[in-house]
This record gives structure tokens, sequence and C-alpha cells, in this order.
């Protein structure tokens, strides 16, 4: 947490520790004609972490003190709405590198709660000691994808995309992942990098890179050819 053009102090930046949930996610991707897809993801996790403040410092508009026992939560969600368009097209059948430009639009909330169990009340602050804050940053994004079916039943793929606004917000994230299918069931693993920033014109903002290794299990209602 960083403190914006409009903090109400110059101390209001903090750095969460602790740990973090293992997130879960969905996908929905539905064909749009001439091998292009429409793809809706969503994912969530949630952290939480305590640490004693090392000097003096305002979070939420709240004073706190040098040694304050400091406890707290968080929630991150994304929505990504994605057109997968086909820009390098390969006849079907044939197992070659397919090139897909990204056309998307993200929403990206982070809400904290932070909490001084321990320090005497502060009467002055509208939250007392447990004040709590919600941002969102909603952006297009624009990306490309590169995936390759070598053998039947397999197929890797990469891809990332972004966009962000001088002195306001960005986003981006990209992926590399291998896909082994049987039937109408594909197992997918890989690994995927997340970054948010929010607006600094605002009092607060969030800045936060996420980043692992991820493993799912796609269904298809129609068997792939």
């Amino acid at each position: 947490m960083r403190g914006g053009a409009q903090a109400v102090a110059p101390d209001e930046n903090f750095d969460f520790v602790g740990t973090a949930k293992n997130p879960l996610g969905l996908e929905v991707a539905v064909p749009a004609g001439g091998q292009n897809t429409i793809r809706i993801s969503y994912f969530r996790t949630q952290g939480r972490g305590n640490s004693n403040l090392a000097a003096d410092a305002t979070l939420l508009d709240t004073p706190f003190s040098a040694g304050d026992y400091i406890e707290t939560n968080d929630i991150i969600q994304n929505v990504k709405v994605s057109w997968d368009f086909l820009t390098w097209p390969v006849s079907r059948g044939e197992r070659k590198i397919r090139f897909k430009t990204l056309w998307e639009g993200q929403w990206v909330s982070f809400g904290t709660h932070i909490s001084a169990p321990l320090a005497p009340v502060n009467e002055n602050a509208p939250s007392g000691n447990y004040p709590s804050l919600t941002k969102n940053l909603i952006l297009p994004t624009f990306g490309g994808e590169l995936t390759e079916a070598p053998v039947p039943h397999f197929r890797w793929e990469i891809k990332g995309s972004g966009f962000g606004i001088p002195h306001h917000g960005d986003i981006w994230d990209a992926e590399a992942s291998l896909a082994f299918r049987f039937g109408h069931v594909e197992l997918i693993a890989g690994g995927k990098a997340f970054h948010y920033k929010m607006s600094p014109q605002s009092d607060q903002y969030f800045i936060q890179t996420l980043w692992g290794p991820y493993a799912g299990i796609r269904y298809y209602l129609e068997k792939p050819e």
C-alpha cells in the first residue's frame, strides 16, 4: 500500500506480510467462429499476516504508533473477458503454431482490513483501530498468444497481455502451460504471473505482483478434433 496524491499524511506506505491461500480460478470459453474464442475467467485469493510497526504510520487514514501490533486481512479478485482472435490462420488439421491477438477487459479488486487489537482505542478515527478499504481497477488489456499441438492430444501455450496509463493504473499478466487431453478432459500444468497497480492519484493505492505454478482441469462439451 502506498500513499497517493490525495493522501492525508506522508507516512501511508505499508508492505503487507504473511501468507496467502492458494487461489482458486474458473474459466469458461465459448467458440466465436473461425477458430476464435471468447473467454471469461475469474480468480480469487485471500491473505493474512501480522507485524509490528517499525515507525509511526497512518494506514487507511488511521494513525498508528511505532511498535503497534498490526493484523491484516486482504482479498484479491480478478475478472477478465477476452476475445482471442486467430490472427495467423492455419488450415484445420495442420499442426502448426497458431498466433492469436487478445482483446480484453479486466477488473481487479483489492480489499483489506487492518486492526491493532492491543493498541489503545483511537477515538478520533472513524473506524477506531479497525479501518478497512476496497479499491477497484478496470482497464482494457491487449496481448498475444502462441500455441502448438506438435503431436495428438498434447499442446503448449504461451500468452501475455497488459495495458497501463502513465501516472494512473496498469495491469499485465503472462503465463505458459502444457496440456494433455484424454477424450473430453484436458489436464493442464503451467506457471503464471499477474501484476496490477491502482491509480496513485487517489488517497491510498495498492501495487502487487503475484506469481506461481498452477494446475487445472478443462472439460470440452464437444470432443476437440
